[in-house]
């Protein structure tokens, strides 16, 4: 039986809120959603699950606090990091594989890997690199304890410092606190806020030097907006949303975005047809598109714990 998609009156009505709540709940990566030709939509088999586990954590201790993770040909839950080419692959992945059912929810690189160490998705994005070896993503897995892994390079994308263009614009995060600059950051627990930690922590800058550290935006696209319309004079994000909003970009590293998955669930029907999207002409045309990204690696496995 298809699955039943709720728009977002619909879920309000379903939990007894105010739609603007719905979408609060959209933004925090809370609520089971997937986004189709614009508009959010919301398995109903899956907002039931959401339900029965938010009311389950509330029960008191020695009550069952988990419902079981569903199956993944019920839907494919993917949480973790944000980015402009994965819209992309999940529309292509949506369209070739219509008997497939991709979710996503923006919980940052860490959250990523927080989720599917809880089995509270099926896979985790992630961009993280470890200033001490050099590597992605497999330091930070080892170190959380998470065992019979597979992780899959989807892309590298090129992430840099992005300001209005001038005729003098900003070229590095130490002339931030030096010439009283204002950034919007990302939120914490994100791979991009990580990095930039990293690159503070390197430069010998304070966060509290730099003004609009503690402002957060979600998304490479709210950051680029918030830069764009004035409300920051610099932000960290893909270079793809530069070009898009005809910002400066300064390079700063290129980074690699694996795909996170247990062994167990690794030939799973649904995380195949992903992997197929990721080597298509299809995917590899959108990424030229968009600039900034390189795909010679996709689909390759990068490392399995």
């Amino acid at each position: 039986m298809p699955e039943t998609l709720l728009s977002t009156r619909e879920v309000a009505a379903y939990l007894h809120i105010n739609e603007k709540q719905v979408y609060r709940l959209i933004r925090n990566g809370t609520i089971p959603c997937t986004r189709v030709t614009g508009k959010w939509l919301f398995p109903q088999s899956l907002v039931e699950d959401w339900v029965k586990r938010s009311v389950q954590a509330r029960e008191p201790e020695g009550a069952s606090s988990q419902t079981g993770q569903f199956e993944p040909e019920r839907g494919l839950l993917i949480a973790g990091s944000n980015d402009l080419l994965l819209d992309a692959l999940i529309d292509l992945a949506g369209r070739r594989f219509p008997e497939h059912l991709f979710y996503t929810t923006n919980l940052g690189s860490f959250g990523g890997l927080e989720a599917l160490k809880q089995a509270q998705t099926h896979v985790a994005l992630a961009h993280l690199l470890d200033p001490e070896t050099g590597e992605y993503n497999a330091p930070f897995v080892s170190h959380a304890g998470q065992p019979d892994l597979v992780a899959v390079t989807l892309w590298r994308r090129r992430l840099g410092l992005i300001a209005r263009p001038g005729r003098r614009p900003i070229r590095s995060l130490a002339e931030l606190p030096r010439k009283k600059k204002r950034l919007v950051n990302r939120q914490a627990g994100s791979g991009v806020r990580w990095f930039l930690d990293q690159q503070l922590r390197q430069a010998r800058i304070k966060p509290e030097q730099i003004a609009g550290y503690d402002v957060e935006a979600r998304t490479h696209w709210e950051v680029g907006l918030s830069v764009l319309q004035g409300r920051a004079d610099a932000g960290l994000a893909v270079q793809s949303v530069a070009e898009l909003l005809g910002l400066s970009f300064t390079d700063m590293v290129e980074e690699r975005f694996d795909l996170l998955v247990s062994k167990a669930l690794y030939f799973a029907k649904p995380v195949q047809a992903l992997l197929d999207v990721v080597t298509s002409p299809e995917l590899k045309e959108r990424a030229a598109s968009l600039g900034g990204y390189e795909v010679r690696e996709a689909g390759k496995v990068a490392f399995v714990i």
